[in-house]
C-alpha cells in the first residue's frame, strides 16, 4: 500500500469512528434524558459549535496554508505561531464567555442553567484550541498520531458520557464528557509541542498575513454553520425544547449520509485537481463526478429508508415521532452532499470567494424559508426549508461553475488569438468547458 493510500485510509478510519460515535450514543442519551432535556442538550451543542468556530479563528486553515509546504524551518515556525495564537484566542473566548454568563440564561429561548453554560464555554474553547495542533500533526505528516488521537478521543468521550449518564448526571454530565476529553487532549498536545516545535506568537507582519487568510476561512465556517445549524435556533425559539429534540434527532440520524459519503469525499478532495485539470483525461473527471452524484443519491435513499427504523428500535417511545421526519432530513443531506460535486470547478480556483458567496446566499435563503415555514408548518416546514436550501445550493453551484467554465474558455480563446500560450493542456481546456455540472 502506498504512503498516500495508507494516509487516506487512516483519515477515513478516524473520520468514520469520530462521526459514528454520536450515533452510538443516541440510545444512551435518549434513554437517560427525556425529550425536554435532550432538546436543551442539542441547543447547548449548537452554542458550542458556534463558539468553537469563533474561538478557532480559522487557524487550522492557516496551518495548512503556511505550515504544510516550504522550508522546514519556516513551517515549524508557522506551526508554533499558529498554536500560540490558538491558545490566546481560546483564553480570550473563555474570558468573554464567562463574562456574559450572568445574563445569558435569561436571554435564551430554551431554559439552561449557568453551570451548564459554563461547562459549554470551557468545552468549546478547549475544542477550538486543539483543532490547531491537530492540524499541525496532519501538516507534518504525523497521520498515525492524528488518527490515533482522533479515535481515542471519540472512544474516551463516549465512555465518560456513558459513565456520567449512568450516575444520573443528566445534561451537565453529557456536556462534561466533552470538556474532560478536550482538556486531556489539549494537555497531551501541549506536552507534545514542548518536546519539539514549541509555541510562539508571530510578529505583526506575519500576524496580519495569518489574519488575512484565517478570517475568510472562519467566515466560510460561520456561513456553513448558519446553513446547517441555524434552523435549530428557529425551531427552539418557535416550538420549544421538546420539538427541537425530535428535529435534532432526525437530523442527527440523517447525518449518516455524510458519514457514508466521507471516504469517497476524501478520495475526491485528494484527486480533484488532477481530475479537473485534465491530467488523467476528461472522461475520468466525468466518471468521478457521476459517481459522487450517484453515491449521494444511494446513501440518501438508504438513510431515508432505514433511519426511521433505527430511531424506532434504539430510542424510547417519546422520541418515535422523529422517525417520520427522517426521509425529508435524509433528502436534504443527500442534496447537500451532491452540491459539492455540482460546483466542482469552484474548488480548484485560486480564490475561495465564489464558494463563500454561494454558501452565504443559500444559507440566507434557507434561514428565511425557515422563518416563514416553522410557524406555519412546524418541524415538517423546517425540514422542507432545509431541503429547498440544499436543492438551491446544487443549482447555484452548478450555475456558478458553468459561469467560471465560460470565463475560462473566453480567456483561453483571447490568449490564443493574441498568440499567447495559456500554459494549460488541451485536456484541461476541454474539461474547463465541459465540467460544470453539470
Amino acid at each position: 500500500m502506498s504512503g498516500a493510500l495508507r494516509q487516506t485510509a487512516l483519515y477515513a478510519l478516524a473520520t468514520l469512528v469520530a462521526r459514528a460515535m454520536p450515533l452510538v450514543t443516541l440510545p444512551l442519551l435518549t434513554h437517560a434524558l427525556g425529550p425536554a432535556d435532550y432538546g436543551r442538550l442539542e441547543y447547548l451543542a449548537v452554542i458550542a459549535e458556534l463558539g468553537g468556530l469563533l474561538a478557532g479563528g480559522g487557524l487550522a486553515a492557516v496551518v495548512f496554508r503556511f505550515a504544510a509546504a516550504g522550508p522546514r524551518a519556516e513551517c515549524r515556525r508557522a506551526a508554533a505561531e499558529a498554536i500560540g495564537l490558538a491558545a490566546v484566542l481560546a483564553l480570550a473566548a473563555l474570558a468573554a464567555g464567562l463574562a456574559f454568563l450572568p445574563v445569558l440564561p435569561g436571554a435564551l429561548p430554551v431554559p439552561v442553567s449557568g453551570p451548564e453554560l459554563a461547562i459549554v464555554t470551557g468545552s468549546f474553547c478547549l475544542a477550538a484550541f486543539v483543532e490547531t495542533p491537530l492540524a499541525v500533526l496532519r501538516a507534518e505528516g504525523r497521520v498515525r498520531l492524528f488518527a490515533g488521537l482522533t479515535i481515542l478521543r471519540a472512544l474516551v468521550q463516549t465512555a465518560i458520557l456513558a459513565a456520567l449518564l449512568a450516575a444520573g448526571a443528566g445534561v451537565a454530565g453529557a456536556l462534561s464528557a466533552a470538556l474532560i476529553t478536550s482538556a486531556a487532549l489539549a494537555a497531551y498536545l501541549l506536552a507534545d509541542r514542548a518536546r519539539g516545535g514549541g509555541v510562539a506568537l508571530p510578529p505583526s507582519a506575519r500576524f496580519r498575513a495569518y489574519l488575512r487568510f484565517g478570517l475568510p476561512m472562519m467566515a466560510g465556517g460561520l456561513v456553513g454553520f448558519l446553513q446547517m445549524a441555524g434552523d435549530r435556533w428557529i425551531v427552539a425559539d418557535h416550538l420549544g425544547a421538546e420539538a427541537l429534540a425530535q428535529y435534532a434527532l432526525a437530523v442527527k440520524v440523517a447525518i449518516v449520509t455524510a458519514v457514508l459519503m466521507r471516504p469517497y469525499d476524501m478520495w475526491w478532495e485528494a484527486n480533484r485537481m488532477r481530475l479537473l485539470t485534465g491530467e488523467v483525461g476528461p472522461g475520468a473527471a466525468r466518471r468521478a463526478l457521476a459517481a459522487g452524484f450517484g453515491l449521494s443519491a444511494l446513501t440518501g435513499a438508504a438513510v431515508a429508508l432505514g433511519g426511521g427504523l433505527l430511531i424506532l428500535w434504539a430510542t424510547p417511545a417519546a422520541f418515535h415521532p422523529a422517525a417520520g421526519l427522517v426521509p425529508l432530513a435524509a433528502a436534504a443531506g443527500a442534496c447537500h452532499a451532491a452540491s459539492a460535486y455540482a460546483g466542482a470547478r469552484l474548488y480548484i480556483r485560486a480564490s475561495g470567494l465564489p464558494v463563500l458567496a454561494v454558501n452565504a446566499v443559500c444559507a440566507a435563503v434557507t434561514l428565511a424559508l425557515c422563518l416563514v415555514a416553522v410557524p406555519r408548518w412546524g418541524l415538517e416546514g423546517a425540514l422542507a426549508a432545509r431541503l429547498a436550501g440544499a436543492v438551491l445550493r446544487i443549482a447555484a453551484f452548478a450555475l456558478a461553475a458553468r459561469l467560471v467554465a465560460g470565463d475560462s474558455r473566453r480567456g483561453c480563446s483571447r490568449s490564443r488569438a493574441n498568440g499567447v500560450s495559456t500554459g494549460t493542456p488541451d485536456g484541461a481546456a476541454a474539461v474547463a468547458g465541459k465540467i460544470s455540472i453539470s
